[in-house]
């Protein structure tokens, strides 16, 4: 079942280039932690990414600049936009598609609208998107770049400090974290995370 307004179902997001860089550094995140031993750095490095990759998942956002590929099923109905997840939305590279001959094809005929987030992407008015090869959960590949820029400067400061929050949680409370679900955190994190959170639907 698909909605005029969503990705056809079903639809899958992958990433095909990762940022290249973390929105915090180990120094940065010491100096939050008030820690001058360097001996964690590694640690504290993984828990950046982790935290990172969590709120990524939590606010529906991208932060630092990366390729994603948005696969689905099959087109929408009649000429209805794809609304593109995890934004801000750079640009889209390319949407290709299996037709019903099962041979691979570009799609050109299309529009995107970066200016508001989530992105979007429909048929120019003259055109309407083309029929699929039926059975195929990656029917539809549509590739584009998101995030708010390729330095850890570009990523709003409100979603570094959430880093920040959360990283220290789980560095603090490091044995406490190990005994209860990844999701499971303090309520006032929990409601700095609610109020970052990008709507999927705009």
């Amino acid at each position: 079942m698909q909605s005029p307004e969503s990705p056809a179902w079903p639809y899958g997001l992958s990433v095909k280039t990762p940022p290249a860089a973390e929105p915090l550094t180990a120094a940065e995140v010491r100096e939050h932690l008030r820690v001058d031993d360097t001996s964690e750095d590694t640690l504290l490095e993984l828990y950046i990414t982790a935290a990172r990759e969590w709120l990524e998942v939590q606010c529906n956002e991208s932060f630092i600049t990366r390729t994603l590929v948005l696969s689905m099923a099959g087109f929408p109905r009649y000429r209805a936009e794809i609304v593109l997840p995890r934004p801000p939305l750079i640009s889209v590279t390319t949407v290709e598609y299996t037709d019903p001959d099962n041979a691979t094809q570009t799609f050109t005929d299309w529009q995107e609208w970066a200016t508001t987030q989530p992105g979007r992407l429909c048929p120019l008015p003259s055109a309407e998107w083309p029929a699929t090869a039926t059975g195929l959960y990656e029917a539809v590949q549509v590739t584009y770049d998101a995030g708010h820029g390729a330095l850890a400067t570009d990523v709003p400061e409100r979603f570094r400090h959430a880093m920040r929050l959360l990283v220290g949680e789980w560095y603090e409370n490091r044995e406490q974290v190990q005994d209860r679900p990844l999701n499971s955190i303090p309520d006032g994190i929990g409601e700095v995370v609610q109020s970052l959170r990008t709507p999927y639907y705009v």
